[in-house]
């Protein structure tokens, strides 16, 4: 069942080549061009994530769509600094659900932004935080 729900998860998701998980590009011209910024902001995106990620997950578990909008905005949020669009689309449907009370969505949007969540953290990780 778990691999099965995986599969579900892996199918709602837009196909890697259509756009980057990060743009580089873009968050480094928010950041004035200094990488060095970027990377103090990556370091910190892989520091705080795991624990708002396991937060929404224990908010989404106890039906708290008040914590699931607050966690889900705070992911949105720090995604946004890298120019992350496939996450930022996810955590705004999330939170949007989550204000209108609806929780029947919750499990499986969390799961997805669990999986782009991830992407976006091996990709800071490759991309933000390595420097060549």
């Amino acid at each position: 069942m778990d691999a099965g729900k995986q599969e579900d998860i892996m199918s709602n998701q837009r196909p890697s080549n259509t756009a980057p998980v990060l743009d580089k590009e873009a968050a480094l011209l928010r950041m004035g061009g200094d990488e060095e910024i970027l990377a103090m902001l990556g370091e910190a995106f892989l520091e705080d994530v795991p624990q708002l990620m396991d937060d929404l997950q224990k908010a989404v578990s106890d039906d708290d769509a008040k914590q699931v909008h607050y966690n889900a905005h705070k992911v949105k949020g720090l995604a946004a600094n890298f120019d992350a669009r496939a996450t930022c689309e996810v955590a705004a449907e999330l939170e949007q659900t989550a204000k209108r009370g609806d929780t029947s969505q919750a499990a499986r949007l969390a799961d997805q932004l669990k999986f782009e969540v991830d992407q976006l953290q091996a990709a800071i990780r490759q991309d933000v935080i390595q420097h060549g």
